[in-house]
């Protein structure tokens, strides 16, 4: 029950993303702050600027943090299924499917990986 939701322990990215709702600030301040609670520098030799680095399943992993926290508007989360007769189907996708669509674009075209 809600006792042994309380005991287990809850990823760090998930509480910023909860957090963020709390935030009496624009989207692009809140998107910057999860942005940097993600970011994993590099260290560089002295003198040179950090190499900023996000994996994609950290990405990933946020999008499903802020789809369980219902921050993302409702149309960006829909995907098509394989049943198209009688009709096209739609359901909710994963972090994943959301992360690859946004990589290939909504028209198909290949972005940056």
């Amino acid at each position: 029950g809600e006792a042994t939701l309380l005991r287990k322990e809850m990823p760090l990215p998930f509480l910023f993303a909860a957090l963020s709702l709390a935030l009496n600030s624009t989207v692009n301040d809140r998107v910057r702050v999860l942005y940097e609670s993600m970011d994993t520098a590099e260290d560089t030799s002295e003198g040179e600027e950090t190499t900023t680095v996000v994996s994609g399943e950290q990405v990933t992993a946020m999008i499903a943090h802020l789809q369980n926290t219902c921050q993302l508007v409702p149309a960006a989360q829909v995907v098509e299924t394989n049943s198209k007769v009688p009709y096209q189907t739609f359901r909710v996708g994963t972090g994943s499917e959301l992360t690859k669509r946004a990589r290939e674009g909504y028209g198909g075209k290949k972005g940056n990986a």
